[in-house]
C-alpha cells in the first residue's frame, strides 16, 4: 500500500505541521510507503521525517487555489499515478477543493483529515466549501474528537465516513517535576485563536497577588500579532514573548504550569507536549480540545470560556502549590500514555487498509463447542487496540454470553473475572491492560438517542463489546468487527460469521 499525503506545505511550525509529520512518521515505521507532497515549497519541513518518506512539491512558488485550479488538480493527480499512491490524504478542508478531484482523476481513495473544530471558519469560504465537498465526495474524513463527529453530522450532509482519530503526544520522558523552574509557559502562533490578548489581561491580574512572587510568564511563538502582543505587556512585569523555536523540549522540561488561552482549538498538540513533559495545564475550556485532554482538576485545571479572571485564579492556585503542580505533573504524565504513537498509528492503519481495500474481510466457520467458542473470542481479544468495536450479533440462547465471557477474561487476563449481565444497565465498564472496555447490551435502549446517556462517546475511545449493535443505528463505529453468532448441528456447535475487518486483519484467526 502507497498512503500519498498532499499539504499546502511542511516548512512550518506549526501544530497541523507536526501533527502530520508524526503520523507520517508512524506509518513508515510500520514498513508503510508513504510519500508527502506540498502543494507549494518554502523549504525543508520543519519537523524530522523518516528517511523512507519521499517528499514532492507541485510548483516551486505560492500558488492561489482558484486561479490555477486545473493545473493543480492535473499535476496532482499525474503524481498520485506515478508513485503508484492507493490512498490520498489530504492534510485540512481547505484543500480538499482540489484534492478530491485530483484523487478521483487519479483513481485513488480519498481521505480528508481535518484539524479545526468544525464550528470554526476563521472567515473563509474555502474551508468551508472544502468541507462540503469532502463531505459529499471523499471516502473518509478524520476529525480530532467524537464531539467533531457530531458537529460534522450536524451541520452538513455526510456520505464519507467519519472517524475521530487524536493526535499523538510524543513519548513520555523521565518524570523531572522537582527540577522545575517557576515559569508559565505558553507556546502556539501569535493570532486571536490562541487568546494571548486575554493571557496578558489574565497575568496582570496574577501580577497583583502576592502569590505570583518569583514566577514568569514565557510566551513562545511567531505571528501576526507579535507587535500589538509587545505594546500590551510593557505595562506588566516578568513577561517574555519569544520567537518559535524547534527546540522548545527544554521550555517544556523547565516551566513549572502550562497555560492554554485559546479562544477555540481542535485537539492541541501543544497541551499533548505539556502533558507528556509532565506539566500542569491551566485552560480555557474551549468547545473542542482540552477537556479531551485534561483531566479536570487531576491532570490540570479547566476554567469557563474567556473568563479571564478564572483563568488567573486557576494560575495562583497552582503557582502557590508544589505539591499540587507535583501531583498533577505524574497525573499528566500518565495521561499522555493514552496519546503515544503505537495505538493512534493502529487506528490510521486500519482505516487506511479500509480505505484501499475494495471489500472488507468476511469469513464464516463452523465451531464444534463451547470451548471452540471461547478460543475465538480470545483470539479477537488479543487483536483488538483502543477503538475497536465489537458488534456481538444472534438470537436468544446463540452463545453471545459465552463470547463475551471469554473475551473480557482474556482482555482482562483474570480467567475467573466476574462477567454480570449488562442487560439492565446497559454497560459495564472494565479496566484492562489495553485499557478502558466498555460492554453494552442494547436490547432495552430507548431509541439510539439514548446511547450518548451511556458515555458512548468515551467509550468509541477505548474498546466496545456491544451485544443487539443493530440498536445503535447508524451510531455503531464504521469499523466494528460484526461477529455473528448462529445455532450448529449440535446443542454447543455454533456457526460463526466475522464481517468488518480486512482479510489481512483476520488472517489466521481460525488457526
Amino acid at each position: 500500500m502507497r498512503y500519498e499525503f498532499v499539504i499546502q506545505h511542511i516548512n512550518a511550525l506549526g501544530g497541523t505541521e507536526r501533527s502530520a509529520c508524526a503520523v507520517m512518521n508512524g506509518l513508515a515505521k510500520t514498513g508503510a510507503s508513504v510519500g508527502l507532497v506540498e502543494l507549494f515549497s518554502r523549504g525543508p519541513s520543519a519537523f524530522a521525517l523518516e528517511p523512507s518518506i519521499s517528499v514532492a512539491s507541485l510548483f516551486s512558488n505560492h500558488v492561489k487555489i482558484f486561479n490555477s485550479w486545473f493545473r493543480i488538480v492535473w499535476k496532482l493527480a499525474r503524481h498520485l499515478k506515478r508513485v503508484g499512491a492507493d490512498v490520498l490524504v489530504i492534510v485540512e478542508a481547505t484543500h480538499a477543493l482540489y484534492g478530491v478531484a485530483a484523487a478521483r482523476l487519479a483513481g485513488v481513495r480519498c481521505v480528508m483529515w481535518e484539524h479545526f473544530n468544525f464550528n470554526v471558519t476563521l472567515g473563509r469560504r474555502k474551508r468551508v466549501w472544502g468541507r462540503q465537498i469532502a463531505a459529499r465526495w471523499a471516502d473518509d474524513i478524520v476529525v480530532l474528537t467524537q464531539l467533531d463527529v457530531a458537529l460534522w453530522k450536524a451541520g452538513t450532509r455526510v456520505r464519507a465516513h467519519l472517524t475521530a482519530i487524536p493526535n499523538i503526544a510524543p513519548p513520555v520522558p523521565e518524570n523531572t517535576f522537582d527540577m522545575r523552574e517557576n515559569i508559565v509557559l505558553a507556546a502556539g502562533r501569535l493570532m486571536e485563536q490562541k487568546g494571548y490578548d486575554l493571557l496578558l489581561e489574565a497575568w496582570a491580574i496574577v501580577m497583583r497577588d502576592a502569590r505570583s512572587k518569583g514566577w514568569s510568564l514565557l510566551i513562545r511563538g511567531d505571528g501576526d500579532d507579535r507587535g500589538a502582543l509587545q505594546l500590551q505587556a510593557q505595562a506588566l512585569e516578568n513577561i517574555t514573548i519569544a520567537p518559535a523555536t524547534g527546540g522548545i523540549v527544554s521550555d517544556y522540561r523547565r516551566a513549572g504550569v502550562f497555560v492554554c488561552s485559546s479562544r477555540y482549538e481542535g485537539l492541541p498538540m501543544v497541551l499533548l507536549e505539556a502533558s507528556a513533559y509532565g506539566l500542569p495545564i491551566v485552560s480555557f475550556d474551549c468547545e473542542t480540545g482540552p477537556a479531551e485532554i485534561i483531566v479536570q482538576g487531576v491532570s490540570g485545571l479547566l476554567v469557563p470560556p474567556l473568563d479571564v479572571k478564572a483563568l488567573a485564579d486557576g494560575l495562583l492556585s497552582l503557582m502557590s502549590d508544589s505539591e499540587r503542580r507535583g501531583r498533577m505533573a505524574e497525573a499528566a504524565r500518565l495521561r499522555a500514555l493514552d496519546f503515544q504513537s503505537d495505538p493512534v498509528i493502529a487506528r490510521w492503519e486500519r482505516l487506511l487498509d479500509k480505505a484501499g481495500s475494495a471489500t472488507l474481510g468476511g469469513m464464516r466457520t463452523f465451531l464444534n463447542s463451547q470451548s471452540a467458542t471461547e478460543h475465538l473470542a480470545a483470539r479477537i481479544a488479543e487483536r483488538v487496540l483502543p477503538g475497536d468495536c465489537i458488534a456481538l450479533s444472534g438470537g436468544l440462547g446463540a452463545g453471545k454470553s459465552t463470547f463475551a465471557r471469554a473475551f473480557l477474561r482474556h482482555l482482562s487476563s483474570d480467567p475467573l473475572l466476574e462477567v454480570p449481565s449488562p442487560s439492565f444497565a446497559l454497560v459495564q465498564p472494565y479496566d484492562t491492560p489495553k485499557g478502558a472496555v466498555f460492554h453494552y447490551d442494547l436490547w432495552r435502549l430507548d431509541g439510539p438517542d439514548a446511547l450518548y446517556e451511556l458515555a458512548w462517546d468515551d467509550a468509541c475511545e477505548g474498546i466496545m463489546l456491544v451485544e443487539w449493535p443493530e440498536r445503535a443505528e447508524d451510531h455503531l463505529p464504521e469499523c466494528a468487527l460484526h461477529v455473528t453468532l448462529m445455532p450448529g448441528n449440535t446443542e454447543d456447535a455454533r456457526v460463526v460469521e466475522l464481517t468488518g475487518w480486512t482479510e489481512a486483519r483476520m488472517a489466521g484467526m481460525f488457526s
